[in-house]
């Protein structure tokens, strides 16, 4: 009997290369998520340092109007950005759960397909038995019938 050979391989293969390539871009999307996570940390501890440093700097005496002012305009760059890391990530993370979704359904695909392979080669190995089997009964009964009996 010719050796077992699964009729959907090549999709099989194929599958497993679509959720690879799902898990590859799952991966990149969460790098650069933690990637803005820590950049929004680095910003908000920037805004913590200025607002400690502007407290310090201000008190009974002059006041310097011209380093406030260079505060308060280096406070509003830091919200700014902090508002566009925030949209960044709002988009990332909707991407992230694309990519996990992806990744889910490709997973299943393949899982499918294998359990599919495994059932086909269950049933060719049955398969196989049972013509061996049937095999060595006629080889029995051909003997039987060759051999007078006593």
């Amino acid at each position: 009997m010719p050796p077992f050979r699964f009729r959907l391989g090549s999709l099989e293969k194929f599958r497993r290369q679509v959720r690879e390539r799902c898990q590859l871009k799952l991966a990149a999307a969460e790098a650069d998520h933690q990637r803005l996570d820590s950049e929004r940390r680095d910003v908000e501890r920037q805004l913590v340092a200025l607002r400690h440093a502007v407290r310090g700097s201000v008190g009974p005496g002059r006041v310097d109007v011209v380093r406030l002012a260079s505060a308060n305009d280096f406070e509003s760059g830091l919200r700014a950005e902090l508002e566009r890391l925030d949209q960044r990530t709002s988009v990332l993370a909707a991407e992230v759960a694309r990519c996990r979704e992806a990744v889910v359904e490709a997973d299943r695909d393949v899982r499918t397909l294998e359990k599919l392979r495994q059932r086909q080669h269950e049933q060719f190995q049955a398969d196989e038995r049972r013509a061996e089997s049937k095999a060595l009964d006629d080889t029995a009964v051909r003997h039987l019938r060759r051999e007078p009996l006593a």
